[in-house]
């Protein structure tokens, strides 16, 4: 069982120099479309299932919160404490489901936790927002395909009536189910952003299992709410290159890389577009930026040394997870892939010890023992 931890913070947001928010620019350009004759409709879905709830799930919801409103508590402090109450015995897995059935479960990873707590807070009226942590990256290794995992932390606001004036700061509670220390606050996030990742999630998912179809399907949800996210764009690119279109592909690509030039891993899939084109010239072009791009972000440095380690640079790769480790030396990642390298060039000895550092400084219970799984393993190795 995972333990979610639950934090109490009194958030302050000024509420008082709000600007006006800039329009999008009639020129700005418009993101490649789909190849939807590449791929057979699916269902997915709909959005208001993601959020709905069994009757015995609100009737024991509404149960509780007549009681404790009878007791003077305000509804966001409600949801707060019934979803305390109800995820402390929840356990994390990294299954992506929808509210009702994260709990007919009792288990579901912090998308679809996030997802209960916004079908609670819909139940009692309490406004919401979202703060996105990025976590390590999940590598697969299925042609240069990664993941970069994230999570939402919800926020339960006071009602507004409890704000005097626009000078007064306006209080939230923060939910945080937080299934490993290593997490980084990357913004500010919608509900929009967190309904693209549920679909996105069970794209990539279906991509990791080689169905393309369905993860077109789900690619295609999630665009429908965050229509330029680059993210999106670059599973729907990897989606397209499976399914034989090159062009399509390269498109979406060329995109990602006008608005994010140093975006690591589209660069790095784009080389396996590139040498499938045959195209020499741009594959040596975008080799050159990988080698040259100095990102801040530890996880895409992390990326970049899988790919470089992929192509057989294991000095560049070595870099890479130096340069992450002097940014975050807090990852227990940057241990573990330097770890993997070490062994891969015959350095047991070595892996060993940055093995040994990882476990060390690890403090979720389930990396730890995946940690020590991976070390005893080198060992049984170093011996022979």
């Amino acid at each position: 069982m995972h333990h979610f931890l639950l934090s109490l913070i009194a958030l302050c947001l000024a509420t008082a120099c709000v600007s006006n928010p800039v329009q999008e620019s009639k020129l700005q350009p418009k993101a490649p479309s789909l190849n939807a004759s590449l791929f057979i409709k699916e269902d997915v879905e709909p959005r208001a299932s993601l959020f709905s709830l069994t009757p015995s799930q609100i009737k024991s919801f509404n149960e509780y919160r007549n009681k404790a409103n009878a007791n003077g508590l305000r509804d966001e402090i409600i949801v707060y404490n019934y979803v305390e109450n109800l995820l402390s015995s929840f356990s994390y897995d990294g299954t992506t489901f929808t509210a009702k059935e994260s709990l007919l479960h009792q288990e579901g990873n912090c998308i679809s936790l996030a997802l209960v707590v916004q079908a609670y807070a819909d139940l009692a009226g309490v406004e919401t927002g979202y703060q996105l942590m990025k976590e390590e990256p999940v590598f697969a290794g299925q042609a240069n395909v990664v993941l970069l995992s994230s999570h939402f932390r919800t926020k339960l606001y006071a009602p507004k009536e409890e704000t005097p004036n626009a000078f007064t700061f306006r209080s939230s509670l923060i939910i945080d189910y937080f299934p490993s220390n290593s997490g980084i606050v990357s913004g500010g996030a919608t509900i929009d952003d967190l309904i693209a990742k549920y679909y996105a999630n069970h794209a990539a998912q279906a991509l990791l299992s080689d169905d393309i179809n369905t993860g077109f399907n789900y690619i295609q949800e999630a665009l429908l709410y965050k229509p330029r996210s680059l993210e999106l764009l670059n599973i729907a690119a990897v989606l397209h290159r499976r399914a034989g279109d090159l062009t399509t592909a390269q498109e979406m690509y060329d995109f990602i890389l006008d608005s994010d030039p140093n975006n690591a891993i589209a660069i790095s899939n784009y080389v396996v577009v590139a040498k499938q084109l045959q195209d020499q010239e741009l594959v040596a072009k975008l080799e050159k930026q990988l080698r040259v791009i100095s990102p801040e972000d530890p996880y895409h440095l992390l990326h970049l040394a899988h790919t470089s380690a992929q192509l057989g640079n294991f000095t560049l790769a070595s870099q890479y997870i130096l340069r992450a480790r002097k940014i975050a030396p807090y990852l227990p990642r940057t241990y573990v892939d330097m770890a993997l390298l070490n062994y891969q060039l015959g350095k047991t000895h070595v892996a060993l010890n940055e093995m040994q550092h990882a476990i060390d400084i690890t403090r979720a219970s389930q990396d730890k023992t995946r940690y020590q799984a991976k070390y005893e393993a080198l060992k049984r190795l170093h011996k022979h």
